[in-house]
């Protein structure tokens, strides 16, 4: 799973998935998951109704099936 906090390759090529897809809205991508990318994960969740509402407790973390739907998108 990739969560807040998190460091490494694999967070920025899910800052440029989600920025293509329009859900990342910082300026610059980078190797941290920070709050921007928390934000922006959230928001593809709730319009993929992979949570009900943002105080899941998934909210914000990429899952396996956050992380299957993403894949489904390539």
């Amino acid at each position: 799973d990739l969560l807040l906090g998190d460091r490494g390759e694999d967070v920025k090529v899910l800052q440029t998935l989600l920025k293509k897809l329009g859900f990342f809205k910082g300026v610059f991508l980078t190797e941290f998951y920070g709050e921007q990318t928390e934000t922006a994960v959230r928001a593809f969740q709730l319009a993929n109704r992979l949570i009900q509402s943002e105080s899941d407790s998934n909210a914000g973390v990429v899952d396996e099936m956050t992380r299957l739907v993403l894949n489904s998108l390539l």
